[in-house]
């Protein structure tokens, strides 16, 4: 595709450059906050994985699936065409209940392991 948009500041560190050496990706830090910006027109998966790691964002789950999070809510919606067991990482050790029939999935941990049919939508209250 052409022609390409790209970084061209001086003041960014390069993460990525297209074959002709112009930036592609690019960070920059200005008064405490991380910015990153992508001039590709396309992220996959593993992209922004990284970009969340690199910002320090908390990651629940190593696998992809469709999910949801608030302050006392997860939800995970199981769209594969079979079961999973999915592990599950909490920011800090919480009980972990099933929303609707209030079952205790896990009890002060800060990870568990979620089974889910195929398909499946799970709604988890945190204490």
């Amino acid at each position: 595709i052409n022609p390409v948009f790209y970084i061209n500041d001086s003041k960014v560190t390069t993460l990525a450059v297209y074959p002709d050496g112009k930036t592609a990706w690019a960070v920059c830090e200005y008064e405490g906050v991380k910015s990153i910006y992508c001039a590709v027109p396309y992220l996959d998966k593993k992209a922004f994985r990284n970009i969340v790691k690199f910002a320090e964002v908390h990651l629940y789950t190593k696998e992809d699936i469709v999910m949801n999070v608030d302050n006392g809510f997860l939800m995970f919606s199981n769209g594969y065409k079979a079961k999973r067991k999915l592990e599950v990482f909490l920011p800090e050790s919480k009980t972990v209940r099933d929303a609707f029939t209030g079952e205790i999935l896990a009890q002060n941990t800060v990870s568990f392991i979620l089974d889910m049919n195929c398909p499946d939508t799970r709604i988890l209250s945190l204490e």
